[in-house]
């Protein structure tokens, strides 16, 4: 019920209220979206802190990272990109998120020694020429004053791709403690 519902409010969040906020900045809208959560999440899980203490450091190396990766980088990213298109070419920051798996099998096989399926390489390679047309269509990237937003914002998506599919990884190396 609880995944339900932040899986709702994230995408009310996405829909009515980020938008409004493009003109305020970044960093701070960011905030605000961590903070209310994190104090909501105290009034019940307040006790759970308790726990930190039997952690070891690489567990808590990894909530670190985790907290690095997504709660900051990758949202600050995601969030900026948006901002810089004005939700406009939405469509393009969604889809480029899509690669967060290609991130996060490279990242398993570096940090987890999973091994890779035989033909991951060929897919990793369509989803990223993917990504680029997706992104920019049949032509080359448009470095002018107008054109280098979009770039600069697909950079950025590709940031966040990147943050999200690597706390998947950190994740899963602290899930079984």
């Amino acid at each position: 019920m609880a995944v339900a519902l932040s899986a709702m409010l994230w995408g009310v969040n996405g829909i009515l209220l980020t938008p409004q906020l493009y003109n305020l900045n970044t960093a701070f809208v960011v905030f605000v979206i961590h903070l209310c959560p994190f104090a909501l999440m105290n009034v019940f899980f307040f006790r759970e802190y308790r726990h930190l203490k039997t952690m070891s450091r690489s567990d808590l190396v990894y909530f670190l990272l985790i907290a690095l990766f997504v709660g900051a980088l990758g949202t600050l990213a995601i969030v900026k990109s948006l901002f810089l298109l004005h939700f406009n070419s939405l469509s393009v920051v969604v889809l480029l998120q899509k690669l967060q798996p290609v991130f996060a099998v490279i990242l398993a096989r570096i940090i987890l020694k999973e091994r890779i399926k035989r033909h991951f390489a060929l897919w990793a390679c369509v989803a990223l020429i993917g990504g680029y047309f997706l992104t920019f269509g049949w032509s080359l990237p448009d470095f002018s004053t107008e054109g280098i937003t979009t770039v600069y914002a697909a950079l950025l998506s590709l940031l966040a791709a990147f943050s999200f599919g690597s706390s998947t990884v950190f994740s899963k190396k602290i899930l079984g403690n």
